[in-house]
């Protein structure tokens, strides 16, 4: 069953999934409960948590910090409601690195790139492209790992030139 809502996109599997952004004050709401694509009915499990991708959340981390790791917070609680997991370095390793060092920047954005290559799609977050980011897509494409664009909000855009 699909409901028909304003602000409706495909979550990672296909569902139709209607993400209303907390920064304009709204909820989100999932119209769908299954981990796969309801034209697989023969692998369509519910809250089989083996069974999600591993999403990786390509996100600004630096300019205003406090506010792109609230929405880096955010673009993970995005992926979870599309039935997924998200994987976000730069939310993690900045707990115990201090990005403002070169050689603890350097092992997180090494660490990110090990982790990147274990994920099923690299999802990118935001209008603006920030050189770790740059690298992180670059090794997508090399990897052959599918990327998507979102922008702050989480709503669908195409890629940038």
């Amino acid at each position: 069953m699909q409901e028909a809502a304003m602000d409706c996109r495909k979550c990672v599997w296909g569902k139709v999934v209607s993400n209303k952004d907390s920064e304009r004050g709204q909820l989100t709401t999932i119209l769908c409960g299954r981990v796969f694509c309801p034209d697989q009915p023969d692998k369509a499990k519910e809250n089989d948590m083996t069974d999600k991708p591993l999403i990786y959340v390509c996100s600004p981390l630096n300019g205003d910090r406090p506010k792109n790791q609230a929405r880096a917070a955010r673009y993970c609680r995005f992926v979870t409601q599309c039935h997924a997991i998200p994987i976000a370095p730069h939310l993690f390793f900045t707990q115990f690195l201090d990005d403002a060092l070169p050689e603890d920047r350097a092992m997180g954005l090494e660490l990110g790139l090990n982790i990147l290559t274990r994920c099923a799609q690299v999802w990118v977050f935001g209008e603006v492209i920030s050189p770790g980011m740059q690298e992180e897509l670059e090794l997508a494409q090399r990897f052959g790992i599918p990327v998507r664009f979102y922008d702050r909000f989480c709503q669908p855009r195409e890629e940038d030139g």
